[in-house]
């Protein structure tokens, strides 16, 4: 699975965390899938840091430049290395999440995901039945 995937299902998965399910082995299966998520993204956001500490421009005191909500750079090559990296990092491989089996008619009563909430999730979730 790649992290892409991952970061583009945190939102519907926050969303299917809410959703009340009266099956103990479902509620179990999303909380250890969202909690190794959760790990993952945090270890993203890590390694995210580490691209924009080495490329992004900093001030005389060592702070991150901002310019109109966007990073500043000293040169144009830095700038292509950042996107490049944080582009690799985006399609790196994640081996360690596996995905959990969710039957559709466990959710349909009452619950609010969109279809393409459900698609984000597909890198995640084996939707059944």
């Amino acid at each position: 699975m790649k992290i892409i995937d991952i970061l583009n299902s945190r939102e519907s998965l926050a969303k299917l965390n809410k959703i009340k399910f009266n099956d103990f082995k479902v509620v179990s299966s999303i909380y250890k899938l969202t909690k190794k998520v959760n790990e993952v993204l945090d270890m993203v956001q890590q390694e995210q840091q580490k691209i924009i500490n080495l490329y992004v421009k900093k001030d005389d005191n060592g702070k991150i430049v901002v310019a109109n909500n966007q990073y500043q750079f000293d040169n144009n090559e830095n700038r292509i290395k950042f996107i490049k990296d944080m582009e690799s990092l985006k399609q790196s491989n994640i081996d360690d999440i596996q995905k959990i089996d969710i039957s559709m008619s466990k959710i349909q009563n009452g619950a609010e995901l969109t279809g393409e909430e459900l698609i984000k999730l597909e890198p995640l979730i084996n939707w059944i039945d």
